[in-house]
């Protein structure tokens, strides 16, 4: 897993977006507000952005790899709280226990 961080306004969408286009993948955002402002301006990714709430697109793209973007807001959203800290696995998720 590949891990793109930064500030707000850096290009970390833009850089992901990129990503889904060069691989054939999907995109995973935190709103469906979000996926329907990321199809406008790259029609290219129609049909391939979806919020985290519709799963459904999300299954029938199986095979291609998926994104995520703004991963942290979609955390927040799950867990209806504001997160202090995060860790992250770095390297193979099948050898944790």
């Amino acid at each position: 897993m590949k891990y793109i961080m930064g500030g707000r306004g850096v290009g970390k969408t833009t850089e992901i977006v990129k990503e889904v286009i060069d691989n054939d993948g999907i995109l995973v955002t935190f709103s469906y507000r979000e996926a329907k402002r990321i199809e406008s301006i790259y029609p290219e990714l129609k049909n391939r952005v979806y919020s985290y709430e519709s799963t459904s697109g999300i299954w029938a793209s199986q095979g291609r790899k998926v994104y995520v973007d703004n991963a942290d807001y979609i955390l927040r959203v799950l867990l209806k709280r504001e997160i202090e800290t995060v860790s992250f696995n770095i390297g193979d998720i099948n050898q944790l226990g």
